[in-house]
């Protein structure tokens, strides 16, 4: 399923996923994020104690997982994409270096060209 991550980043999007774990029947999937040093979005940190996985960037995951399950669906092939509404967000615990966050994402409901989805991460 490399080639999906492929796909995402082909099209501009700075990975935030790691590895697709599965998915089931193109209504769901769950794909890893192992949190790094490493990760370019602590380029600046000097100390692990001060890297904490921003909330944006669990977001944007949570994002990219739905993108994800859409190209498996070969439906971006001929398609774009715009982000309409986040409906609700809550990071109960900060997530750290050295820990893996598994997003779980589910499409919910589509209406012709409008996908739902339904996406958990968890550390």
């Amino acid at each position: 399923m490399k080639h999906l991550l492929d796909q995402l980043k082909k099209h501009g999007h700075p990975l935030l996923i790691d590895a697709i774990e599965s998915i089931h029947e193109d209504t769901s999937i769950i794909a890893i994020k192992n949190v790094s040093l490493s990760d370019p979005i602590f380029h600046s940190i000097e100390s692990v104690n001060q890297a904490i996985y921003p909330d944006q960037s669990l977001i944007e995951s949570h994002i990219q997982t739905s993108l994800l399950l859409l190209y498996h669906q070969n439906y971006l092939s001929n398609h774009t994409y715009k982000l309409k509404q986040i409906t609700a967000f809550d990071a109960i615990d900060p997530v750290f270096c050295g820990e893996q966050i598994r997003f779980e994402t589910e499409l919910s409901k589509q209406n012709e060209d409008i996908f739902e989805f339904q996406s958990r991460s968890y550390v």
